[in-house]
């Protein structure tokens, strides 16, 4: 899981931290009764960058923003939802938070860990 993860790339305690908070308070905001939610973790040593992918349900955008936000429109983490504590704190966690609808109409949200 995200141990190993964090021990393949030799990622230090403050950003496995960082990684384990994100993905709690995501899940927090997430719907999980509407349907299959897929999380993949992933580091770029072109650039050292660590991002999270959620892959969430139709009907599910929109839940890091204001819903005057439409889904798929690139964002760079400045615009969350001002009254929703966990999307201040996912805010304050990432560099950017990019959300597309996929060709099966799902919601995928990446997110960028601050360095």
């Amino acid at each position: 899981g995200m141990t190993r993860f964090c021990n393949k790339y030799f990622l230090e305690q403050s950003i496995q931290f960082r990684i384990q908070l994100l993905a709690e308070e995501m899940l927090h905001l997430i719907p999980l009764n509407m349907g299959d939610v897929e999380i993949a973790l992933n580091y770029s040593e072109k650039n050292s960058s660590i991002s999270m992918e959620f892959l969430l349900p139709q009907g599910c955008g929109g839940i890091l923003h204001n819903n005057d936000k439409p889904a798929g429109e690139k964002d760079n983490g400045t615009d969350p939802n001002p009254d929703n504590l966990e999307a201040s704190i996912i805010q304050g966690l990432c560099d950017t938070m990019e959300e597309k609808v996929t060709t099966d109409n799902r919601i995928k949200l990446v997110l960028t860990l601050k360095k």
